[in-house]
């Protein structure tokens, strides 16, 4: 099979490396990607070897070190037999790890950055070879070229793989028509047939639009701006509380009514450490530090507050829940310790309500005090946010336009794209010169939304 498919193989890795020198022009930070779509995981994986061999072009071949191991890997293979096998397994890596670092790969071709450390592992693939493409569930912008070895039993699974290659990098449409400007992929199937997405020949008046390439620069990170990504918004329905705290009475810690050191005078007849000597010892200090470092502020607050919690459930049966009672309780002692309790002596630290007898007029005193607040009108609106993607992020922009672009030196991304140059371009300027700006992004393939009825 792999006999019969070479001279496509051959001529569409030809067309994929004009693309490439096209790129490389442009400054693009990732490569084009031509796609091998094989009909069996043996095809896939004999295809891979040929291809990573060198043996259609150079720059998509496979190289070793000088000590075997790869050191440059731009053919890269992905099938569910190879996740399942984790072939490619390096020494203490068990296969789960090897599968997931093989779905790392493959789920950051074309991106230029990622969560992880360092570039992201899939940012120089040129080639890929699969076999279910649509099974594996991976994405990427920079297709250009596909190569089909294999009976698509639909029309419908044709133009899926198909659509692979053609993810749309940018939006501009084309004022004449008012469409979104055509792009391309080339596309070959076996026996040597183009099916009906090819490239469009250019007449000999038409003039191709130079595209420019918009994107997040690394240098620039710390310019970065991230935004919650909300899809929508649900009512608040929690219960309120309230105390008025001018109305619970003061609670004062005064050393003279519960010492916090207390002064030993040994009795006659010995001597600390020394029994055998008569006569009275020396004064010794007592204080209570080593029960005021167990006993901390913190964890006392959450005790009273926990105590409390329990009462006031107690108390009334259409209280909330404890799990939104808590929070409230919890800001409400923390509060009364601020405005109502007083310590007479330095010598007597707040740590003292751990003992009991504060404990207990904390907790009684605030239950009789916390009262529903009725008076909060309507509940609060809070954002859902999305589960999968909770942050966006200028770092993600990654996409080519022909429309009019100004560079940016304020800007986490390269360019501002000018859908109406005047406006557009006029507010760019103003936010580069404002000494105020730190950073400033335009919202255009940011995805960045307010949804709203």
């Amino acid at each position: 099979m792999v006999r019969e498919a070479e001279g496509a193989l051959a001529t569409l890795a030809s067309e994929w490396k004009k693309t490439f020198e096209e790129f490389q022009k442009a400054g693009s930070p990732v490569p084009p990607v031509l796609i091998v779509v094989c009909d069996n995981t043996d095809l896939a994986k004999l295809v891979h070897e040929h291809i990573a061999r060198g043996n259609v072009l150079a720059e998509l071949e496979n190289r070793n070190g000088s000590r075997g191991e790869t050191c440059f890997a731009p053919t890269f293979r992905i099938d569910t037999k190879l996740l399942a096998e984790a072939e490619s397994a390096i020494e203490g890596e068990t296969k789960q790890e090897a599968a997931e670092r093989l779905r790392k790969v493959v789920d950051t071709i074309g991106k230029t950055e990622w969560e992880g450390e360092g570039d992201p592992p899939g940012k120089n693939i040129r080639c890929v070879v699969s076999v279910g493409m649509l099974n594996e569930g991976w994405d990427a912008q920079n297709v250009t070229q596909i190569l089909g070895l294999r009976a698509f039993t639909s029309q419908l699974l044709c133009e899926q793989v198909v659509g692979r290659g053609l993810r749309r990098t940018h939006y501009d449409v084309n004022p004449e028509i008012g469409l979104f400007e055509p792009e391309y992929v080339d596309v070959y199937g076996v026996p040597f047939e183009v099916i009906p997405v090819k490239k469009k020949p250019l007449g000999r008046a038409e003039v191709q639009k130079v595209s420019t390439l918009i994107r997040a620069l690394p240098e620039r990170k710390r310019l970065e701006i991230t935004f919650p990504r909300v899809e929508g918004y649900i009512f608040d329905v929690r219960q309120r509380i309230r105390v008025n705290l001018k109305d619970v009475p003061y609670l004062t810690i005064d050393p003279a009514h519960e010492p916090t050191e207390v002064v030993v005078k040994p009795s006659a007849g010995y001597r600390i450490g020394r029994p055998d000597r008569l006569g009275p010892g020396p004064e010794v200090l007592h204080d209570r530090n080593p029960f005021h470092h167990q006993k901390r502020l913190q964890a006392s607050v959450y005790e009273i507050a926990a105590d409390l919690t329990r009462r006031l459930k107690d108390k009334r049966d259409d209280w909330s829940a404890r799990h939104i009672l808590f929070p409230q309780v919890l800001g409400i002692v923390w509060q009364y310790l601020e405005e109502r309790v007083i310590v007479v002596d330095e010598n007597a630290p707040l740590e003292e309500i751990a003992l009991l007898k504060y404990k207990q007029r904390i907790i009684e005193r605030l239950t009789e005090a916390i009262e529903p607040d009725t008076e909060s009108g309507e509940p609060p609106i809070l954002p859902v946010i999305e589960r999968f993607r909770p942050v966006g992020s200028t770092s993600e922009v990654l996409f080519r336009t022909v429309r009019p672009a100004v560079g940016t030196t304020k800007s986490h991304i390269s360019h501002v794209v000018l859908d109406a140059p005047r406006w557009e371009h006029s507010v760019a300027y103003q936010l580069e010169q404002m000494p105020e700006v730190i950073s400033y992004a335009r919202n255009d393939h940011l995805d960045f939304t307010i949804p709203y009825e």
